[in-house]
């Protein structure tokens, strides 16, 4: 995309919205913006694919504006043009998101003379002028939403529980309370209502253990944004399907957490369909099977908890297949064995339920050396999330190797997957997926050393669970996957035998006060997890 941008003074505000824009869908921006005219071109274009080895996904912003009429300058972005289009085969191949070029306006001839490739694509190109900031901030936003860049999950904001209330508000607002079919809605409210908000709102109310909240959020953009297909059925585009894609992703998770797996299934199933006509309608192959690949792993973790396992075995072998042949066509960049590790775990939990232990300790123990492979290609913005995933894979395995009656392999794995998840609680103190994991990880591990008769060792890990799990909540963890974890320690705990009952019985009242103080009638909405 090339913007070529007729009021400087614009582009700080331009780029706090796409920024902003980026925020809610999980992505990054990368800022490319070299002041200096002398060598610029060469450093640039060093930056641009440094920047592109190191990120997993992200929009690149490459600043090439300055100096209009400077000839140091214009000689400069003319060499940039040019080794920009040299290289544009590569460009296009080994990036993981769109490029946003800034250049100024009346370059537009010099672009057409040095760079003719990237002046072929023309029609993705805008002015930036003080009568049209707000149109070229929605003219990228839209461009970057065909481009498939909300794959992830959709990350919750501190306001969690008044964003599903303002949500809910907005949606009464124009339908009331009643359910129409689709094509009742379609006109100008069915635009009117923010999907992303909707799907923001959602993952917070989960989060909160609003289930209710969640419920009526998903049922609502599931049949918004099918609404939204239908509307735009004559007219192939990417956007509606691939929110229709996130609405019924969302949904299946919710249906789960809320103990219906055969409807959450059936919503896993739905979001297959949606994915498979936004990806038909993608020129971006690498996003449409990333895109793909999302939905069958999503298909395989909900047909597991359905009790379809014959199902669950399709899907990810369907998912291995997609990564595998990204892993061919686009090398081994960290996306892509991110992405690879995933369905070769995914084949090994499908698995493991099948009871096949042999089968899953060979996924498992590829998965755990993909893992320490993509620890070895981490950066600053993304060490957290890799040694998340890094003890994911050693959980994986060493439960596997405790399954098989070998739990002396599975300590050593346990042992490094706790200090892992101690690394990145030091490293951020407020990580509350860490330290539900770390409680979880820690009392499990202490059912393992029991096992293999260390029992004082298991001892000592048992009180250390519920340790960390009551004074986390005096560092203010209480999210619904924390305080699942600490009554799975309070159970494991019980079930050894080897703690005294009034031990027991201290973290069973605390745990029972905080969580009804926390989320009110909880036992009752979730008794799937929490019973």
């Amino acid at each position: 995309m090339v913007v070529f941008v007729e009021d400087i003074q614009l582009i700080a505000p331009l780029k706090r919205s796409v920024q902003h824009w980026l925020l809610k869908q999980g992505s990054t921006l990368t800022v490319i913006s070299d002041r200096n005219p002398d060598g610029f071109a060469d450093r640039s274009i060093s930056e641009l694919f440094g920047a592109i080895e190191r990120a997993s996904h992200g929009v690149l912003w490459l600043e090439a504006h300055r100096g209009a009429g400077q000839t140091s300058w214009d000689q400069s972005r003319s060499e940039l043009l040019g080794l920009l289009n040299e290289r544009r085969s590569r460009l296009e191949s080994e990036a993981k998101g769109p490029l946003v070029l800034l250049l100024p306006k009346g370059a537009e001839r010099e672009v057409a003379a040095r760079a003719p490739d990237l002046w072929h694509a023309r029609y993705l190109s805008e002015v930036l002028r003080a009568s049209g900031v707000t149109e070229v901030a929605g003219w990228i936003d839209r461009y970057l939403t065909d481009q498939g860049l909300r794959l992830g999950v959709v990350s919750a904001t501190p306001d969690q529980a008044d964003q599903a209330k303002r949500w809910l508000k907005e949606w009464r607002k124009y339908f009331g309370d009643l359910q129409h079919s689709p094509n009742v809605i379609v006109d100008d409210s069915a635009y009117r209502i923010d999907v992303d908000a909707g799907l923001v709102a959602a993952e917070g109310a989960l989060e909160e253990g609003s289930l209710a909240d969640a419920v009526a959020i998903s049922e609502r953009l599931v049949f918004l944004t099918r609404a939204r297909e239908a509307a735009a059925s004559a007219i192939p585009t990417i956007s509606p399907s691939l929110q229709a894609f996130e609405a019924h992703r969302l949904r299946s998770r919710v249906l789960d957490a809320m103990g219906e797996h055969k409807e959450a299934l059936v919503a896993a199933l739905d979001a297959l369909e949606s994915a498979k006509r936004a990806t038909s309608a993608m020129r971006d192959r690498r996003t449409g099977l990333r895109l793909l690949g999302m939905a069958w792993e999503g298909l395989r973790f909900s047909a597991i908890d359905a009790g379809d396992l014959k199902l669950a075995g399709e899907a990810a072998s369907e998912a291995l297949k997609i990564w595998t042949q990204m892993l061919k066509e686009f090398g081994a960049a960290l996306e892509v064995l991110e992405a690879l590790k995933m369905g070769v775990e995914g084949a090994g939990l499908v698995a493991q339920r099948q009871g096949n232990l042999a089968e899953a300790e060979r996924h498992f123990s590829e998965g755990l050396s993909i893992a320490r492979r993509c620890i070895g290609m981490a950066s600053d913005s993304s060490r957290s999330r890799l040694d998340a995933g890094l003890a994911v894979s050693l959980l994986n395995l060493a439960s596997t190797f405790y399954l098989q009656g070998e739990p002396n392999e599975a300590i050593p794995l346990m042992k490094e997957a706790i200090e892992t998840f101690e690394r990145l609680i030091e490293e951020q103190p407020g990580d509350q997926r860490a330290t539900a994991d770390l409680v979880s990880t820690i009392s499990v591990y202490a059912s393992i050393l029991q096992s293999a008769g260390q029992e004082e060792a298991a001892i000592a890990e048992f009180r250390r669970s519920l340790l960390v799990a009551s004074t986390s909540i005096e560092r203010g963890i209480d999210t619904m996957s924390f305080f699942i974890a600490y009554k799975r320690a309070v159970d494991l705990a019980r079930a050894s035998g080897l703690l005294a009952d009034e031990d027991i019985e201290q973290h069973v009242a605390t745990y029972i006060g905080h969580v009804e103080r926390r989320f009110p009638g909880v036992a009752n909405l979730m008794p799937s997890q929490l019973d």
